[in-house]
């Protein structure tokens, strides 16, 4: 069992990172070619994240306080959805309509992210194992092999192909999502009588009291939101960043697909090292090199350049990601766990709305180099606040359990 489900949740991660890079990785490129500019891209995609911003929190409570299995409903729900919106972008000639139903979808693959880092726990519920690291580098696989692939055959064809990718990934999605919830049902069975309509009561915590009792691991996420500008840059407007250094959308799938296959050693190997080094420290190791990586974008002349620095994305978010999650995991309470993963992708989150309207008009009034510049030094920023607020929180959390 604990081999089928961890099969399970790399499925989840393979189909939800391929619709990310089909609805996020490739939006510039699509919306480009449906006539939309920088300026209304960078709007399109501030407001998907800021209304993924408002959600996000109200389904973590509902989740955290309707019981373990409600996870599943949720996440089947929004894959349904975006079946829908995926189709109805794909035919909209409209531009009014194309955008809000692009808003719609993009802000829902938000919205589920923090259910796929939280889902592990979950799925852990009958005594198996989930490798976490392992689980989400198939994700990153996965990706790397279809945004390149997606890239040219844009080229090749037409920006339709990216609607439709989007469509059948979904629809994968939910049929993943099915086979996970009745796997979860029959795991836990065995070990937990009947969970399904008498889970294990989770703490009662509302967000307000979450916060109040994580300070520190609030500024910390500060500084994710600042590390996330950078990584939110080069994903939404890479495209942009590989046209100004000669590149076409062929290229701009390749930079992708390097930037995500890099991601997959340490991620795969994580569960591995993660048990000799301590969170926290892998958190503050990431954290330089994500300044590295920006600083490398800004400064490469052309794509082959370009594509040399993408290999910092070995320490950079390859590591902080599942380093988040497993400290989130290692410090909360059950029945906060969500909630802990919904302030952290609520921080990426609004990095994107950061970059979206800061990106889109300095795209239109000045140049990448120029968004580039801008992104590196909100990233070191961040990584300021990481070192500083990272062992603080840690401590936090340790005086909680006391």
């Amino acid at each position: 069992m604990e081999k089928k489900l961890n099969f399970l949740y790399s499925s989840i991660h393979g189909a939800y990172w391929v619709y990310y890079g089909v609805i996020s990785s490739f939006s510039s490129v699509f919306l480009l070619a449906r006539g939309f500019s920088n300026s209304q891209i960078g709007i399109i995609i501030a407001l998907a994240n800021i209304l993924a911003v408002i959600i996000q929190p109200y389904l973590a409570d509902y989740v955290d306080r309707s019981g373990r299995t409600a996870i599943f409903s949720v996440m089947a729900s929004m894959c349904i959805a975006l079946v829908l919106f995926t189709n109805i972008i794909l035919v909209a000639k409209n531009h009014l309509l194309l955008g809000a139903f692009y808003v719609a979808a993009f802000m829902l693959q938000s919205v589920m992210q923090p259910f796929c880092n939280g889902l592990n726990r979950v799925l852990e519920d009958g005594g198996n194992k989930i490798y976490f690291g392992f689980c989400r580098s198939i994700g990153s696989l996965v990706y790397s092999i279809v945004v390149v692939v997606l890239g040219y055959m844009v080229d090749s064809y037409t920006v339709d192909i990216i609607p439709k990718a989007g469509i059948l990934t979904a629809l994968v999605l939910l049929a993943v999502v099915w086979f996970s919830y009745r796997a979860h049902n029959q795991n836990t069975s065995d070990v937990v009588e009947n969970l399904v309509g008498h889970e294990i009561p989770a703490e009662k915590i509302n967000l307000r009291d979450f916060l109040k009792g994580h300070r520190m691991f609030f500024m910390v996420n500060i500084g994710v939101l600042g590390l996330y500008v950078g990584n939110a840059t080069v994903n939404t407007f890479m495209a942009q960043i590989v046209r100004s250094a000669g590149g076409n959308n062929g290229e701009v799938g390749l930079v992708l697909s390097v930037l995500a296959f890099l991601e997959v050693p340490a991620m795969m190997t994580f569960d591995k090292y993660s048990k000799r080094i301590e969170c926290s420290k892998l958190l503050k190791f990431s954290a330089v090199v994500f300044c590295v990586w920006l600083v490398g974008c800004t400064l490469s002349p052309n794509v082959t350049m370009l594509l040399v620095v993408q290999a910092t994305q070995l320490c950079s978010l390859a590591v902080f990601l599942p380093a988040m999650v497993k400290y989130i995991d290692e410090n909360m309470r059950k029945g906060e766990e969500i909630k802990g993963h919904m302030l952290f992708t609520t921080m990426t989150t609004t990095a994107g709305v950061v970059t979206s309207l800061m990106g889109g008009f300095i795209l239109d009034i000045f140049s990448a180099k120029i968004l580039l510049c801008v992104s590196s030094a909100l990233t070191i920023i961040g990584a300021i606040f990481v070192f500083m607020y990272i062992d603080k929180a840690t401590e936090e959390n340790k005086e909680r359990d006391c």
